[in-house]
């Protein structure tokens, strides 16, 4: 599981990398879509005490999303918390 994950965060290079301009929150709102950070989003809500690996896991693999995350904590706080449909391919598009 933890070498998917960092497969598919490594594959999300380009999140926060397009330089628009539309404002950080989307970029947190486009991780929400994403099958690396629904799994971790799993993670994290089976056992909250993983919150520090995943999110070192994430600085490691993609530093800008790392950026989006600081710059946007309230907004990556509540996507954590938001309910994960177990139900929904986790395969990205």
């Amino acid at each position: 599981l933890k070498e998917r994950i960092d497969n598919e965060i490594a594959q999300s290079r380009t999140v926060g990398q397009d330089g628009g301009n539309e404002p950080e929150y989307d970029g947190i709102a486009q991780l929400r879509h994403n099958p690396a950070i629904k799994q971790l989003r799993l993670v994290v809500q089976r056992d909250p005490t993983m919150l520090h690996d995943v999110i070192m896991e994430i600085e490691r693999a993609n530093p800008n999303i790392t950026r989006l995350i600081q710059e946007n904590q309230e907004a990556f706080v509540q996507l954590l918390n938001e309910r994960v449909d177990q139900n929904e391919p986790m395969k990205q598009e």
